[in-house]
């Protein structure tokens, strides 16, 4: 076989090895992210310690000013703000969660679960989106080993 076709056999054995595993690792709902992960890891240990409130600027790396709910079955979301669409973080799937974090400049972070995931059920209204100093959860049900917070309104 000439260098050239083992090269390419390589890449793609390469690539397809990486995919699988990134699909995997997405399927068992791990953090895509270190912010994801760092989200989910405050989070659990808020809730772990059985806080009333959740400060979602306090839970989030990162330098962002808005947190949007944000899931597949709501579709993707249109900011004019950012004169930009931004993806549904959470996948059709009943039970899960997903918000955005979106910077000044448009860029995003997002972070996904479901109680089955880390004990937590995390509610906004379809497509709301939040202030960062707005972003306080309160804690409005405990039920079968899953918190569920939701945003305040006002």
């Amino acid at each position: 076989m000439p260098p050239a076709s083992r090269h390419l056999r390589a890449a793609l054995i390469t690539t397809g090895l990486v995919l699988s595993v990134a699909a995997t690792w997405s399927f068992l709902g791990y953090p895509t992210s270190f912010d994801e992960g760092l989200f989910l890891h405050k989070l659990s240990s808020s809730v772990s310690s059985k806080s009333k409130e959740l400060k979602l600027a306090e839970l989030m790396p990162g330098d962002w000013e808005l947190v949007c709910e944000s899931h597949s079955y709501d579709g993707p979301l249109y900011l004019k703000r950012y004169n930009k669409t931004f993806p549904p973080a959470a996948p059709s799937q009943d039970g899960v969660w997903g918000f955005i974090f979106i910077a000044k400049d448009g860029s995003y972070s997002s972070a996904v679960g479901s109680c089955g995931r880390i004990g937590v059920h995390l509610t906004f209204e379809p497509h709301l989106c939040i202030e960062r100093s707005k972003a306080i959860l309160s804690l409005t049900g405990n039920r079968e080993s899953c918190a569920t917070f939701s945003a305040h309104h006002g």
